[in-house]
């Protein structure tokens, strides 16, 4: 296990802007983090760096209290005590499954490597493949030999880099569950990329969402979802609608043009002062008698629910487009009015002066 710290890491290509800007963040030994964004935020070149594959133009990065990277230093990825599981698995085609297990720890001179290589193949459950080709595997049993040759030496480190983007809805569920399992079990501390929040959701103990090169939060995935900082967090890790309102009295009342809207948290601002609120759809639920109506303009049938579009409407006439979930056994058609009242849950303050 590693502890691993950031400290105000930069990195450019050109001078136009930095690719990482003055990220900080510090893991814990045996903690799961995902850098979450969207392509271009810098997450990939973070990875990259922590791994030592590229080199800081400022800052430092720090494992288990050696300075693996600043200004003057710059370890080779070999002396990080890092492992790698690249986006496309990079497994060796020439070599069975036993063989690519082995290679790093031939490289290292690992003492008693046939049992080796045995136990990682009954920890990723692939025992009895040992003399397989990667092209008679699937694309989950590549991921787990890859995860099983990144995990041999035993590092402290081990960094993901968009490990699920090559499998298919129903795979990429079960393969979160699996490698979580998996890297727990070993106790290494691991660091996903990813762009798609649900792999953060169900994966992480820490998320940390990036854009532009610029940290924008880093919690607990909960923490996260429901008390995103911004407008950017809350849009792009899971649905929001945003909602300008007053801060009313008692505190935990907003109006809106929705009407009086419960909320935890107004940031300390007092009463009459404008505020903007994050309602996740899920905080929307049909009631025939609740005070928001609008019309159905758009519906798509998930399985799980109706993702809905409704054009609500206040009493001066005023509308806003607002995205809600309805449960999936109710019959609604496109141009029906509905009514809502809301929930409390997911209703969050956003901590920017103004939506961006």
């Amino acid at each position: 296990m590693s502890r691993l710290d950031v400290i105000n890491l930069t990195k450019s290509y050109d001078q136009t802007r930095n690719a990482v800007a003055n990220l900080s963040f510090s893991l814990q030994s045996g903690e799961i983090a995902t850098l979450l964004g969207p392509s271009g935020c810098g997450k990939t070149t973070t990875l990259r760096l922590i791994a030592g594959f590229e080199r800081p133009d400022s800052g430092r990065i720090i494992i288990n209290s050696t300075t693996v990277a600043d200004e003057t230093t710059c370890l080779p990825p070999e002396k990080r005590g890092i492992g790698m599981v690249f986006q496309d698995y990079a497994l060796f085609p020439h070599m069975t499954v036993a063989e690519n297990i082995a290679f790093p720890l031939k490289k290292l001179k690992v003492p008693n490597i046939p049992e080796r290589v045995h136990n990682m193949l009954a920890l990723v459950g692939l025992a009895g493949f040992q003399e397989r080709f990667p092209h008679q595997l699937s694309g989950g049993q590549q991921q787990r030999v890859a995860l099983a040759r990144a995990l041999s030496p035993s590092p402290g480190l081990i960094l993901l880099d968009e490990p699920f983007s090559n499998l298919d809805a129903g795979l990429r569920v079960q393969m979160r569950q699996e490698i979580r399992r998996i890297i727990k079990m070993t106790g290494t501390t691991a660091i996903f990329v990813s762009h798609d929040q649900g792999d953060a959701l169900a994966l992480s103990d820490r998320i940390i969402v990036m854009r532009d090169g610029i940290l924008q939060q880093d919690g607990a995935p909960r923490e996260v979802y429901e008390c995103p900082a911004n407008r950017f967090v809350a849009e792009f890790v899971g649905k929001a609608n945003i909602v300008t309102g007053t801060v009313a009295v008692p505190d935990c009342l907003v109006k809106t043009f929705l009407g009086p809207v419960p909320c935890r948290d107004t940031k300390g601002l007092p009463p009459g002062r404008t505020i903007y609120l994050a309602i996740r759809p899920d905080s929307f639920e049909l009631d025939p008698h609740g005070s928001i109506g609008g019309k159905l303009i758009s519906a798509s049938y998930t399985g799980t629910a109706i993702e809905g579009t409704i054009q609500a409407c206040a009493e001066n006439g005023s509308e806003q487009t607002l995205k809600v979930r309805i449960p999936p056994q109710q019959d609604v058609t496109e141009g029906m009015d509905l009514r809502f009242r809301v929930r409390p849950d997911f209703i969050c303050a956003l901590a920017e002066a103004a939506p961006a």
